[in-house]
This record gives C-alpha cells, structure tokens and sequence, in this order.
C-alpha cells in the first residue's frame, strides 16, 4: 500500500511540472506574438519582456536574461539621455 505522503509528494510533483509547461507555452506564445509586433504594428519589445518575465516566474535562465535585458535597456537610455541633454563640447 502507497502512503499518504508519497500520494502528496507525487501531486505535488505533478502540479509542479504542469505548472511549468504551462508557463512555459504560454510564455513562449508570449515571446513569438512579441516578435511577431517587432515589424508588425505594436509594441513589439514590451511584449517580449512580458514573455521572459512571465517565464522567469519558473525558469533561472529567464530570469537573467530579463536582467540582461533591463540592464541594456537602462544603459540605452542614460546614453540617449546624455546625448540629448548631457554638456556639448
């Protein structure tokens, strides 16, 4: 006879990986549509970040890349931001 414990353990397990794949396809959807607006009308590179910080509630690699991605995305802008109103010399 199987115990109670290892019943909760494997539906925990279960809930886990389906909880995973489903994040994982709509993530991914998330990402494709996003790249998808990049020539098509709409806010293509907001949509993909939405998709990677969708996908980095479950994946490690995700979640780096976001921080890659914002870590870029701030140093285009001080960039921008000293081109525009930084000292002419």
């Amino acid at each position: 006879m199987i115990s109670s414990a290892t019943l909760w353990e494997e539906a925990l397990l279960t809930y886990a990986n389906a909880r995973k794949l489903v994040v994982a396809i709509i993530g991914a959807t998330i990402i494709l549509v996003g790249i998808a607006l990049l020539v098509l009308p709409g806010p293509g590179t907001v949509v993909i970040v939405l998709g990677l910080a969708l996908l980095g509630t479950e994946f490690v690699w995700a979640r780096h890349l976001l921080q890659r991605v914002k870590e870029e995305g701030n140093n285009a802008a001080r960039g921008l931001w000293s081109m525009l109103w930084g000292k002419k010399e």
